[in-house]
């Protein structure tokens, strides 16, 4: 999976911007650092845990992955949309490859 590279790190996403589970994390703590504000009034204007959107902001996997798009489309002017990240192929399609 590609990420577009930019100057300043940073910056808020980009449009187009192809975000696996690692760099969706860096970027929800990434709008985070620059939102200014504390998790706790994160949390209360998501209307989450505390410890939820701690752990958004540092831990990567499906599970967090819901939180940390909806932490960016908050705290930046992008909305992150949920392309399939895996895709299945027949065991078939390998073995025809060799």
């Amino acid at each position: 999976m590609t990420t577009m590279t930019r100057p300043d790190e940073r910056e808020p996403v980009k449009h187009g911007q192809t975000l696996g589970y690692d760099e969706l994390r860096d970027e929800a703590a990434k709008a985070f650092s620059l939102y200014g504000k504390t998790r706790t009034a994160l949390a209360a204007e998501l209307d989450v845990g505390l410890p939820a959107v701690s752990m958004a902001l540092t831990k990567t996997g499906g599970s967090y992955a819901a939180l940390q798009r909806r932490i960016i489309n908050r705290l930046t002017g992008f909305r992150v949309e949920s392309p399939p990240l895996f895709r299945v192929v027949s065991k078939d399609a390998d073995d025809a490859s060799k």
